[in-house]
């Protein structure tokens, strides 16, 4: 994996901050950040702990270019489907998304 240009994802279910989605973009050691919580406090926490994420990421070498918090997207299931049990993520896959260098 080259750590100077790579995406990775996280989808996370944590007790104290819920469902959560990361996505790290890193272009020539350059680091843009997207979060995804439902809890709007969550999205608040993040967005004022920025020049903290900002010093974080400087410190290991790379630079931050932008941080965005957003709620979870939405998935637009048929409405049988809707009630189901299924992962609310596994559509949600950017355009520009080429493949799995690992999974884990």
């Amino acid at each position: 994996m080259d750590a100077a240009n790579c995406r990775l994802w996280f989808d996370l279910d944590m007790k104290q901050l819920g469902q959560t989605l990361v996505d790290v973009q890193v272009v020539d050691r350059i680091v843009s950040l997207k979060l995804h919580n439902d809890h709007p406090w969550v999205l608040e926490l993040l967005e004022t702990r920025r020049e903290d994420i900002k010093t974080a990421v400087e410190s290991i070498g790379y630079q931050l270019s932008g941080l965005r918090t957003e709620p979870l997207p939405e998935l637009n299931l048929p409405k049988e489907l809707a009630g189901s049990n299924t992962n609310k993520f596994v559509d949600y896959v950017p355009e520009a998304y080429k493949g799995v260098d690992y999974r884990i």
